[in-house]
This record gives structure tokens, sequence and C-alpha cells, in this order.
């Protein structure tokens, strides 16, 4: 279908190349910014980017990034609608048990946040929490739905689980303080700044 061909139209610019994992630096399938090299990855991660076809998921990962800078536009729906396409090429068929998957499945929810798809974007975060719960942005993920409806109680809940979970994570902790500073509890904010 044209939509699983998607990936041959995106090219990176030279920041979101430096934000790419590395696993999607080196697909062959995938153009990249001049003047880059393409980096060496393991034999296992190799494997599983040819077995899950995780070139699609990369140029859906780019495009999640991009739509998330965007303005709501028109076209905006089709858009992520597009990168959620591309992601779940991949996701169908990477092994759960491989810790990428938990960063797909987050940025699948990523997507489907952005089209105010809770319930949708809910079962990929479950999804990563459950099998890959040392994945921290899954945790940080799930908070943001809490910090939209301003249910920062919930997020502190999400958060904390997060760092019990996952261990030492400065992103965790950074918003973990970001909701009790939202919550009102001061001093309890100031324990996440430092």
């Amino acid at each position: 279908s044209p939509a699983s061909w998607a990936w041959k139209k995106v090219t990176p610019t030279q920041v979101e190349y430096n934000a790419w994992p590395d696993v999607c630096k080196s697909s062959q399938f995938l153009a990249i910014p001049p003047d880059n090299i393409r980096p060496t990855i393991s034999e296992h991660e190799h494997k599983v980017l040819w077995a899950s076809g995780g070139w699609h998921y990369c140029t859906g990962l780019l495009k999640v990034r991009r739509a998330e800078l965007m303005s709501p536009t028109p076209e905006f729906r089709d858009y992520v609608e597009d990168a959620l396409k591309d992601i779940n090429v991949s996701f169908v068929k990477i092994d759960k048990q491989e810790p990428w998957s938990a960063e797909m499945a987050v940025t699948a929810a990523r997507a489907h946040r952005l089209l105010n798809e809770t319930d949708e974007a809910e079962k990929f975060l479950k999804f990563a929490r459950s099998k890959h719960p040392s994945y921290a942005p899954a945790y940080t993920a799930s908070a943001m739905f809490s910090f939209d409806a301003k249910d920062y109680p919930a997020a502190i809940a999400i958060l904390q689980e997060g760092i019990d979970s996952s261990g030492d994570s400065g992103e965790l902790h950074y918003f973990l303080g970001l909701a009790h500073f939202y919550d009102g509890n001061l001093e309890e904010a100031k324990k996440y700044a430092a």
C-alpha cells in the first residue's frame, strides 16, 4: 500500500538525524543528511531492524516529532495518521520482548495523544509499562495525559511508579517535581529541582 512506502519520502534535517536512535541512522533504506556516516550497530540490533521493518518505525517517529511542533492544520490529522501507519508496520512485526518495542509503543501513544485518542494511547502505554517496566519514557508519556487533564495527583502517582520501576531517571524526577509544583506542593517540588 502507498502508506507502507511513505518512509521513502522523508529525509531528516541534521537536528532530526542527530536525535534519531542509532538503529534508525544505520538503516540503508532511509535518507540521511549529507556528510553523515551511518553508525555501526550490533548484530542483534541489525536483526531486529530487519525483522521488524524498523525503517518504517523510524519514519513514523520522525513524523510524530514533526507533528508535535506543528500547528493543527487541515492536513495535520492525515499526517499523524500516516505516522501511525508507519509505526504500526514495524510494531506488529517486532518481538514484543525487544526493548525497542517499548519505544515504538510510546511513540504510537504520543501520536494518539496528538489526535486526542486517549484510550488508544493508553493501550500502547500499558503495553510498554507492563512488558518493559524499566522504560522510563512510558511513565512520562502516561503522566502527560494527567498533565493535560490538570490531574496532578495522578501524574505524581504515575511518575513515582516509574521511579520505583525504572530506577533513577532524570526525566521522571524532573516531571515529578513539575507535577508537585503544579499541584501546589512547593516543598516537595524543591526536592526534585536540584
